[in-house]
């Protein structure tokens, strides 16, 4: 997606996944079925999961920012225009935190923020979800119920603070 980053294909991973899973599996007739251990490992830092019912990767946000606008979220494959447009897909909630000296902070002044705007970025991939008002907070809860490219919905709920603005 730029430059130092790689971006990774779920079906590519399973495929051959599996083409190594059905090769220990063949090897194991030949050791009567005494497997001792079976590793799969990839770059640590990523995570796909499938949908258990269709096979299809899930789709995950997978960057996060804020603009002086509103919040920018790119997910893991390209989404459905209409769906990625419609405010109604998106509910946004800040908070402060009163801090103690134990884990778990009380919540202070939490309050619904309303989305102005949804606006699905070229890449296909990438919402701008203009928030009214957004300002700096230490927590901000994102909800959306939204459909891929592929007409597969999914829905979610992301958790972040927000330190600063960028000027984007």
């Amino acid at each position: 997606p730029r430059d130092g980053w790689v971006e990774h294909d779920p079906e590519e991973i399973w495929s051959t996944t599996l083409k190594a899973v059905k090769n220990v599996i063949r090897k194991s007739k030949q050791l009567k079925g005494k497997i001792l251990t079976i590793g799969i490992t990839n770059q640590r830092e990523t995570t796909i999961l499938w949908d258990k019912y269709t096979g299809k990767p899930v789709y995950l946000p997978v960057e996060l920012s804020a603009t002086k606008y509103g919040m920018k979220v790119t997910f893991s494959g390209e989404l459905d225009p209409d769906t990625a447009t419609d405010l109604s897909n998106y509910r946004v909630k800040t908070w402060g935190l009163r801090r103690t000296k134990n884990y778990g902070s009380p919540h202070v002044d939490e309050k619904a923020s309303k989305v102005t705007d949804a606006r699905l970025l070229k890449d296909g991939k990438t919402v701008l979800i203009e928030i009214e008002g957004l300002k700096p907070t230490w927590g901000m809860e994102i909800k959306y119920d939204l459909k891929g490219a592929d007409g597969e919905t999914f829905s979610g709920t992301l958790h972040n603070t927000v330190h600063e603005l960028k000027a984007e």
